[in-house]
């Protein structure tokens, strides 16, 4: 047997084992419940969902997350924050993620990685009164408010260009890579695809809606929930 084909079987069972981690972790997440208000925001980029979230942080007092969580989530990791950086950007196949991490063991792993990640999630739920970007939080988080920021594709590349300085094209290929890694990064890790509308408490399309409307909407919806959930 040739190195590399031991190297393919070994990381083949060490998959195996991650996997089965993964959906015992799941199973965990589904009777996990939030200690108080939490917002997990979805977006699509150009949506003005980021920007919204950091509106909605400052009008109800919330703490905000979004590069914050990758310190967090290095240190749970015992890791620095760029290896996290590049986990989270990777486009490598499984196979040669695989590969890469048994060979080099300074690689973040994908089950180390989303181990952090859900522990980061749910501290901060405990917490309560926080807005979290991303990463995973409305499929994590399902006691959480799930907010999904949606956009016309033209309206998300006219923005995009004016906020990065791009050509339309430029634009258009962001947004275009933008839209693919969210999609792998959210069926790789948890099984979700972010434009599943049942996965959401509320989806907001910004295509002809200021982002000042938009946070009224999102906390007039936070503020229903919460007091039902008083009430029971």
């Amino acid at each position: 047997m040739d190195t590399r084909q031991s190297l393919l079987e070994k990381a083949s069972r060490r998959w195996e084992i991650d996997r089965q981690l993964v959906q015992s972790m799941r199973h965990d997440e589904e009777v996990h419940h939030v200690a108080g208000p939490v917002i997990a925001i979805s977006r699509e980029l150009g949506s003005g969902g980021t920007s919204t979230g950091k509106m909605l942080a400052n009008q109800l007092g919330f703490k905000y997350y979004d590069r914050e969580l990758i310190e967090e989530i290095a240190a749970q990791a015992n890791t620095d924050p760029e290896r996290i950086m590049r986990h989270e950007t990777s486009s490598r196949s499984s196979v040669g993620s695989m590969l890469l991490s048994f060979m080099d063991r300074r690689n973040v792993q994908d089950t180390v990685y989303l181990r952090s990640l859900v522990r980061v999630l749910r501290a901060i739920a405990k917490e309560g009164r926080a807005v979290i970007i991303g990463r995973g939080g409305p499929c994590v988080l399902t006691k959480a408010l799930r907010v999904r920021f949606i956009a016309p594709f033209e309206v998300r590349v006219e923005r995009t260009a004016q906020v990065y300085g791009l050509t339309p094209e430029e634009a258009r290929r962001r947004l275009l890579e933008g839209d693919h890694a969210q999609r792998r990064f959210l069926r790789a890790f948890f099984g979700c695809e972010p434009n599943d509308v049942h996965l959401y408490d509320l989806v907001i399309n910004t295509g002809n809606l200021s982002l000042e409307h938009a946070a009224e909407l999102v906390i007039t919806r936070l503020r229903q929930t919460w007091h039902e959930k008083e009430g029971k």
